[in-house]
Parts: C-alpha cells; structure tokens; sequence
C-alpha cells in the first residue's frame, strides 16, 4: 500500500466531508486551499461581461487532487450529464483516513 502523508490526509478528510454527491473539484480546493490569494483571480478573462473564471487553476488543481485519490484507490470518480467528476471516499480511502492521524509531512 502506498505511503500516506499529510497531504494525502487532509484530501481524504475533504473527501469525507463531501456531500454524499461528492465532491467537485472547485468544492476540494476551496477545502485544501481556503486562504489561497488564487481565489480573488480571474482566468481566461474576455472583454466585455465574460470576465473568466474566479479562483485562478485551483479547481484544476482540486480535481487533480482527487484524481490521484481515485489512482490509489481511496476515492472513486463519478461524472454528471455535464462531464463534471464528483469526487467521493472509499472505504479503503476511510481505512487509510482512520490510521493515519500522525503521518509524517
């Protein structure tokens, strides 16, 4: 089985916390990375009233970290009609999650 570390943790700590939808991969981020200057930006930005996306590449960056959840087999994957993936816990992610209280960084 794979090492866990604190990061790993607190990505399956959101992941339980999710909905029982799950979670999205914006929903993630803003977990991980509450304090993030990246959520006051917008990307991919046009003129005039379509003034992109707020909160820079952290949903990107959210969905990867739950698509390497789903790669190590803690979390599954499941995608909406709009291709949207919504994150959610395994039980072997919960296994992993309940042993890994003080891991190291």
């Amino acid at each position: 089985m794979p090492t866990s570390t604190k990061f790993t943790h607190r990505i399956l700590a959101a992941l339980e916390g999710a909905s029982t939808e799950g979670a999205t991969g914006r929903e993630l981020a803003k977990q991980l990375w509450p304090d993030s200057p990246a959520w006051d930006r917008r990307t991919r930005g046009r003129s005039g009233n379509r003034n992109g996306a707020l909160g820079g590449t952290l949903p990107m960056k959210g969905a990867k970290a739950g698509h390497d959840m789903v790669n190590l087999g803690y979390a599954r994957v499941l995608y909406t009609e709009y291709s949207q993936p919504l994150f959610s816990i395994t039980d072997t992610g919960r296994a992993v999650l309940a042993r890994t209280e003080n891991v190291p960084a």
